[in-house]
């Protein structure tokens, strides 16, 4: 046996073998009064459309080879599960629908160090097999999973793509394309958008100990890399110095990777024997959900002078 599917837009057969439970998408946003055919034939036998689910009886309509029956996409009476019998007692199943396949992606915004594997999902609704392809496009335009391949047969659409050891150059929009099988018509795409984060890491940090002459002038260089925005800040003894305590910091330099340069420079002006310690410096990149630190330490030792030293001391005798 086979069915056809006519719509009165285009006339044009959408002819399937039905093996099972077949699907057809009927209907939706656009379909206005559009009118069906539902042809039911087989090459000897006569045939009749029986109404298998609740939902009433169907009216069946002799034409050459076979019988009809008839509805419009605007009324919801006609959905359901039919059957198409030969008068020999065979008979072939078809599911009516109008429920549009979903593509839904379980997190639009997807956030990941560089490195990690990543695995950006959508949740794909689809009624009895209506989707048979699945594409997705990375932010370059380019295929990066096609499913299926020339030449394979349909099993379970994927609906993952896995990244493995994700690069910053991977940041950006991913386009998922989902479509039905040839003659129903049914495309639809979703986007999710990937931000990948260089963890900030300190490449040139300040000396691990430094010993100064008191009134001596102290610098403690410190430089990191990451994505940006990389932002690197002192503290002394666990507190944070201000950044008008002798802080300067360089504009970021852009390197060819997308990672961006920084360089702090903490100057003491005068070292004081107050302002020996422990010094740190922190190197912090940041996206909406992940983050990353990273710290170098420096003790500073400060060479005490005598404060009798800086002064000459005088004895007037009177008598």
């Amino acid at each position: 046996m086979r069915v056809r599917l006519i719509d009165n837009s285009d006339l044009e057969e959408c002819s399937f073998q039905v093996w099972g439970v077949a699907t057809v998408l009927v209907g939706g946003a656009n379909s206005g009064n559009q009118f069906y055919w539902l042809d039911c034939f087989h090459s000897s036998l006569e045939t009749t459309w029986l109404r298998v689910d609740p939902g009433g009886s169907v009216d069946n309509t002799d034409v050459s080879g076979g019988t009809r029956i008839s509805f419009t996409a605007t009324s919801s009476n006609h959905l359901g599960l039919y059957a198409c019998m030969a008068s020999g007692g065979a008979m072939e199943y078809l599911n009516i629908t109008d429920e549009v396949p979903g593509l839904i992606p379980v997190e639009s915004s997807v956030e990941a160090f560089s490195g990690d594997t990543v695995t950006l999902s959508t949740y794909i609704s689809t009624t009895n097999g209506l989707l048979t392809y699945v594409q997705w496009k990375d932010p370059s335009g380019d295929t990066v999973l096609e499913y299926p391949a020339p030449g394979e047969e349909v099993n379970a659409l994927p609906s993952d793509l896995v990244i493995s050891d994700a690069s910053l150059e991977e940041s950006g929009t991913y386009n998922v394309t989902v479509q039905s099988r040839e003659g129903l018509n049914f495309r639809g795409h979703t986007l999710i958008f990937l931000s990948v984060l260089v963890p900030s890491n300190i490449t040139g940090p300040p000396p691990s100990e430094l010993t100064v002459d008191e009134w001596e002038e102290t610098r403690l260089v410190c430089e990191a890399r990451g994505s940006p925005p990389l932002t690197i800040t002192w503290s002394r003894e666990g507190s944070m110095l201000p950044i008008d305590s002798g802080i300067q910091t360089s504009s970021p330099y852009s390197n060819e990777d997308g990672t961006v340069t920084v360089t702090s420079t903490l100057t003491i002006t005068g070292s004081r024997y107050r302002d020996r310690g422990r010094y740190s410096c922190s190197a912090y990149n940041t996206l909406t959900t992940i983050s990353h630190t990273d710290t170098a330490e420096s003790t500073l030792n400060i060479n005490r002078k005598s404060i009798l030293s800086n002064y000459t001391l005088t004895r007037d005798t009177h008598i």
